[in-house]
């Protein structure tokens, strides 16, 4: 249900000087949660508003910043810098989490009861009224025994923020959600008004003060980073020759196979905003992402989109083969066409498609694959990418296509359940969330999920970095190796490391 409230007396919460404007009457509010305890005293149970404020475009990363100092809770961050996209949050008004392998079925089905019980306001018509969105993710494999390194981090994870603040290229809003139980009272919706109310007034005035401006001080300094590979790399190498001896005898045709490198900070903790405004400032082209667990932070900027849905529109991409980027215009070329217009490239590009093509025949019709593969050039790195398209089936969803889809070839292997296996048994890491499916997904069931890749977990003065690499039956495991070495710069430069 959505409603539109009209009412011209509005109040304009401001600072002393020129600020974020956040216009909210109190009678706005209070309808809409009395409209909700009303639904909730008859259906006995809880009932969930959202009530959108459109608002001034901020950078998104101000916006980030400038939530911590509310103290609401945990926070996200989810931004494709160069289509100006981008959705920040705060608290958690409702939380959806698994911890089994059935964990897409669970938050889809939890997802769905929400649907049915959430109230939509905005304060003045607007251009598109945003719906309420959940943010989180799904672990890589949930059969997998996790470690405490990612302790927090659940299964499957989707939460509804408290506050959350949207900029869709032309438009930005910020949208308030609030849980309605059956057994409140009248006084009980009053307060939670005057405090809603408090907590605009108090974020307006932190958003036009907040330093923001520091962040490109402190995003050029660098120094130099202690580094510790979690397994040795000649232990790593052996565990990749000895997955190109199986795959050479016809047991599998190919395995993703990562490793991870523990960073430590000399001088103190990772800061989370500066690691993000260096990923967005040296990666635009990619998402760029964090999401906090207590005192860790996933963060990173992966190229790889794994299925957005848009009006029953899905689009996803075929992301396989790596390469470094040249020096020159003409090496650079050079580089390209010999590393990723190879065999070994090509066909680790083919068996993406393929796979890709059987998993949305079932939920999608008119499937349309890109003719030919084009070069996907980020900063330090090269892929080879095509474009996948297809509609949506009726009765089915964008959850579906996340479970069908995860994990590709590009990070998990062929065929899917066999090469899982092997790398739960042989490649002795803890992956939790790292090439697993992490991003947004609205009541309307629009959304978008990227794969985390180029990623690292930060917890204090301690960042693990994670990078994997396709292998197949022709690879050359020290080659593989170096392959690894050239996707983890993109975390280190973003942590200050001077290398």
């Amino acid at each position: 249900m959505e409603t539109v409230f009209t009412d011209r007396a509005t109040s304009h919460i401001h600072s002393t000087r020129p600020s974020w404007v956040l216009a909210c009457e109190r009678t706005q509010l209070l309808t809409l949660l009395q409209q909700a305890a009303t639904r909730a005293q008859q259906q006995q149970q809880n009932i969930f508003t959202a009530l959108t404020l459109p608002v001034e475009s901020r950078d998104a990363l101000h916006i980030f910043s400038a939530l911590q100092v509310l103290e609401l809770g945990e926070r996200f961050f989810w931004e494709k810098p160069a289509s100006n996209e981008a959705l920040v949050g705060v608290g958690a008004v409702l939380t959806i989490a698994a911890d089994d392998a059935d964990r897409f079925d669970v938050a889809a089905r939890a997802l769905s009861t929400f649907q049915d019980t959430c109230l939509v306001a905005t304060t003045v018509p607007m251009k598109r009224v945003p719906a309420p969105a959940l943010f989180g993710g799904f672990a890589f494999d949930p059969q997998r025994p996790g470690t405490q390194l990612w302790q927090g981090f659940p299964a499957g994870l989707l939460t509804l923020p408290q506050l959350l603040y949207r900029l869709d290229d032309d438009q930005a809003s910020l949208s308030i959600h609030a849980c309605i139980r059956p057994q409140m009272t009248e006084d009980d919706l009053e307060q939670q008004v005057t405090e809603t109310l408090a907590l605009l007034q108090r974020l307006s005035a932190i958003v036009e003060h907040f330093p923001f401006q520091r962040l490109q001080e402190l995003s050029t300094q660098t120094t130099s980073m202690p580094k510790h590979e979690v397994l040795p790399a000649q232990q790593w190498i052996s565990i990749v020759a000895q997955a190109v001896e199986q795959m050479r005898q016809g047991a599998y045709q190919k395995i993703v196979l990562a490793r991870a490198v523990e960073v430590l900070h000399p001088e103190g903790v990772f800061d989370v905003e500066t690691t993000l405004y260096r990923l967005r400032q040296s990666y635009p082209d990619t998402f760029v992402f964090a999401l906090q667990r207590g005192k860790h932070y996933f963060v990173g900027a992966t190229p790889e989109r794994l299925v957005s849905a848009q009006e029953g529109r899905m689009r996803t991409m075929a992301l396989a083969g790596s390469a470094p980027r040249g020096h020159t215009l003409a090496e650079d070329e050079y580089i390209s066409q010999q590393q990723l217009y190879g065999n070994k490239t090509r066909q680790e590009h083919q068996f993406v498609i393929d796979l890709i093509r059987e998993s949305l025949s079932e939920l999608c019709n008119q499937i349309e694959i890109g003719e030919q593969p084009h070069v996907r050039k980020l900063k330090n790195i090269q892929h080879l990418e095509t474009s996948i398209e297809g509609r949506l089936k009726p009765g089915h969803n964008l959850l579906e296509a996340v479970a069908r889809l995860h994990p590709t070839p590009a990070v998990g292997g062929l065929p899917r359940e066999i090469a899982l296996k092997e790398i739960r048994d042989h490649e002795e890491l803890d992956r939790g969330w790292y090439a697993s499916p992490l991003g947004w997904i609205d009541t309307r069931g629009n959304g978008e999920f990227a794969v985390a890749l180029r990623s690292a977990l930060l917890t204090g003065a301690k960042a693990t970095l994670f990078a994997g690499n396709g292998i197949v039956a022709s690879s050359d495991p020290e080659a593989e190796y170096t392959e690894t070495n050239w996707k983890l710069p993109v975390m280190l430069r973003s942590l200050g490391d001077e290398e």
